[in-house]
């Protein structure tokens, strides 16, 4: 048995830590559900397949976190309107080149974050424009 005054046990104040496995995927799963949560009380959106939302460089290029990414209306309506039909897939298309690779990379790293299951969603390269990225719900 390991003694609670365990260096492995204990913070630098001397109080004693003890966490169990399950706290932490506890934690992480109520991280996703209250982000879940705050984009449905955000608004719900009609979303169809076929709708495409945008999202600027300008937009995207303010400091990121989880809170400052639902205040992006084409994100935050993509994720709502998906959340409607999680059968559905998120498009991404972006800009060619390494440029636009990173950025779609980044979004698709902020979307599963967000709880979208990175397998319902796709990047295509070739976007007409080299200061957006589209989102299209198919």
């Amino acid at each position: 048995m390991v003694p609670l005054n365990h260096p492995r046990l204990t913070g630098s104040d001397g109080r004693v830590l003890l966490i169990f496995p399950g706290q932490v995927w506890y934690a992480m799963y109520m991280r996703v559900s209250a982000i879940t949560l705050i984009l449905f009380l955000l608004g719900r959106s009609s979303g169809a397949a076929g709708d495409v939302w945008t999202i600027s460089a300008e937009d995207w290029s303010r400091p990121r976190s989880g809170a400052a990414l639902i205040q992006i209306p084409g994100l935050r309506d993509a994720v709502i309107a998906w959340s409607g039909q999680s059968d559905a897939r998120l498009v991404i298309h972006y800009p060619g080149g390494e440029e636009g690779a990173l950025w779609a990379d980044e979004l698709m790293d902020w979307l599963v974050s967000l709880g979208v299951p990175v397998g319902k969603i796709v990047t295509s390269a070739g976007h007409s424009r080299n200061d957006t990225i589209t989102i299209d719900l198919q």
